[in-house]
């Protein structure tokens, strides 16, 4: 059997094996890559825990006149995992989308957003008031609170958020109509002396009426001053929210943005450069 002609029957087999060679690895390496990039992209599930914060607002509805104010009293809480109770000298984050926020104990923090500290009772008071009517949702997060759960039990598939919300309603102010000036009279005109003489009274035969005897006038009752020694009623305050622990309830889960995709990474880069030397060293040993 001519030798030549089985050099090129094994060089012909060791091509075709090389090139099957370099499709499986760039098969398998594809495969690969289309996992990285998945698990890359997969967005992690979030939980909001909105019982570790109790929000109460008082009234729920106010006038839009830009001086009445509804208070918004927040109290905060730690969940069992970190030891539980009330969460004194935390921060806290309000945001509204309608009306300007404003720190009870300090004016000059106020917009839209603003951040306050909880008191030793662990309880935060804000104030809202607009000059547009409409409905305001008022959101409120504790950051440091839900740094801490992440630490202790977010991963990468899971991410804690502690917010809670309320609205509160701007109605219409009440419109106060101004009194408006008395239009004068027009003065009637002076009677024109008339040339014809003025006729003499007959005296009439029929008794004149007695004149009528004025009804008295009855007079109002006035008020008695209360008797020394009796307290006047005083408006009874509003009771102030006393924190009580709550336990952790069941978290509510809510469904996670439309995962985004993510631009390549090194790994991606250093597979594909891996791919491109494989498929040249398989190729320079079928030559």
């Amino acid at each position: 059997m001519d030798i030549g002609y089985i050099r090129s029957k094994m060089k012909g087999g060791r091509t075709v094996r090389g090139r099957i060679t370099v499709i499986t690895v760039i098969t398998i390496a594809f495969f690969a890559f289309s996992g990285v990039a998945t698990l890359a992209q997969a967005p992690p599930n979030i939980v909001v825990l909105s019982d570790l914060i109790k929000v109460s607002v008082e009234p729920a509805s106010i006038p839009a006149d830009g001086v009445s104010a509804s208070r918004i009293e927040i109290a905060v809480f730690l969940p069992e995992k970190l030891g539980g109770g009330p969460a004194a000298h935390t921060e806290v984050c309000v945001s509204t989308d309608l009306g300007t926020l404003r720190d009870a104990e300090n004016e000059s923090n106020s917009g839209s957003e603003i951040t306050l500290f909880t008191n030793d009772t662990a309880v935060a008071v804000a104030l809202l008031s607009a000059d547009e009517p409409g409905k305001a949702n008022i959101t409120v997060r504790a950051p440091l609170i839900e740094e801490a759960i992440n630490l202790e039990l977010g991963n990468e598939t899971t991410a804690y958020i502690v917010k809670n919300s309320t609205t509160i309603t701007l109605l219409e102010p009440e419109v106060t109509s101004s009194p408006t000036e008395a239009t004068p009279s027009p003065t009637p005109p002076t009677p024109t002396p008339s040339l014809m003489p003025t006729p003499t009274p007959t005296p009439s035969l029929v008794p004149s009426p007695s004149p009528l005897t004025p009804s008295p006038t009855p007079s109002l009752p006035t008020p008695t001053p209360p008797l020394p020694g009796t307290p006047y009623e005083t408006p009874t305050p509003p009771a102030e929210l006393t924190p009580t622990i709550s336990p952790l309830l069941t978290p509510t889960v809510t469904p996670s943005p439309s995962p985004t995709q993510k631009p390549f990474g090194f790994e991606a880069v250093f597979t594909i450069i891996s791919l491109f030397v494989v498929t040249y060293i398989v190729l320079r040993r079928g030559v």
